[in-house]
């Protein structure tokens, strides 16, 4: 009888342990929208998965302040008089973007990790891109290089912090009229598929220089207040890649023109609320509560926002540069590629 009763909670016990541990039912809650759930690859190093979770409740009681109107409209944010309402959209934002997390690899692991979930699949605004000789994934992120005969290739950059992989592989979805699914280990027992049937699907991959000492604000203390405004705002950066649609599909970064520090890298932005602005402007403001941060601090924080700033390339700041359109839906207005092509040649 005790053995019996025994098997019965053991049955139980491993019903529910699959019941909660369903990918399918993670990801669907996931991929709703706004839900304050972040999946971890199981072999993320902990010490990096209690770092960025840390980094997240930051975020969920620092102290915002006041949001201006500019920006608001940077981040598609309603101004509000009320702004406890700005500052938990504000706070939100990210949430409806960035939902998983995988291990740095090389790109053959990643690709052996990519499977066709369906075929002949409609995309919205399927006859529109972003111009491949204008634009790339940027060199922080993963490059992708698509040849439309059903092959794709993703190169890697040396070093980086993070990179969002979920829109590059959408975007080859896109081009083939296929959707495409990623498998991760979340658990001992589990495996979670990720489908990538839209670019919020907000698919990070964790860089080796995310934990590196010598890229931290404070080399000291990791935990410090100037080193999470350091990860937020590239996280916040790298979740501007979850948006767009048609021609602004994954607010790609372009090549920055003659003259620039980084002339010939695709390491600069046209629009003015693109992925640099974004991360920029989440540093300003998080750095306006910082109390512990010291004067070497700010002055190091406020050169990264001046060179995130300085890659905004149009013609000037924010006179007439093009807002583009985040959302993914099909909508008809986006942006201007002859803006772009006035501007800067293709890449030769």
């Amino acid at each position: 009888m005790e053995k019996k009763y025994f098997a019965l909670k053991t049955a139980i016990f491993l019903s529910f342990f699959l019941f909660i541990s369903s990918p399918k039912i993670r990801a669907k809650e996931i991929i709703l929208g706004v839900h304050k759930y972040l999946l971890f690859e199981r072999s993320i190093d902990r010490d990096l998965q209690k770092m960025i979770k840390q980094d997240f409740n930051f975020l969920d009681k620092v102290e915002i302040p006041d949001l201006s109107e500019r920006e608001s409209e940077i981040f598609g944010i309603p101004y509000h008089v009320d702004q406890t309402k700005s500052k938990n959209e504000f706070r939100n934002w990210i949430y409806s973007r960035i939902h998983f997390f995988i291990k740095d690899t090389s790109s053959e692991k990643l690709i052996n990790k990519i499977k066709v979930y369906k075929t002949d699949v409609d995309f919205p605004q399927a006859l529109d891109f972003p111009r491949y000789d204008y634009f790339s994934f940027g060199t922080e992120s993963l490059q992708l290089e698509n040849d439309l005969s059903g092959k794709s290739t993703f190169q890697e950059s040396s070093e980086k912090f993070m990179s969002n992989i979920g829109t590059p592989i959408y975007f080859t979805g896109k081009l083939q009229h296929v959707s495409y699914k990623l498998k991760m280990r979340s658990g001992t027992l589990s495996h979670s598929e990720i489908i990538v049937n839209s670019p919020r699907v907000g698919v990070i991959q964790l860089g080796s220089a995310l934990d590196d000492v010598k890229y931290l604000i404070n080399s000291s203390n990791v935990e410090a207040f100037s080193n999470r405004i350091l990860r937020l705002s590239i996280l916040f950066h790298e979740a501007r890649h979850s948006d767009g649609n048609g021609n602004s599909l994954g607010f790609l970064h372009t090549r920055c023109p003659k003259g620039h520090s980084y002339s010939g890298a695709f390491a600069c932005d046209f629009n003015t609320n693109g992925p640099y602005t974004v991360g920029a402007e989440v540093a300003k403001i998080l750095l306006r509560t910082c109390k512990t941060c010291t004067l070497f601090e700010k002055e190091k924080m406020n050169l990264l926002i001046l060179d995130s700033l300085s890659r905004r390339v149009g013609k000037e700041k924010y006179a007439y540069e093009p807002i583009c359109k985040t959302a993914i839906s099909t909508e008809s207005e986006t942006c201007d590629w002859n803006f772009y092509s006035e501007r800067i040649g293709p890449n030769k």
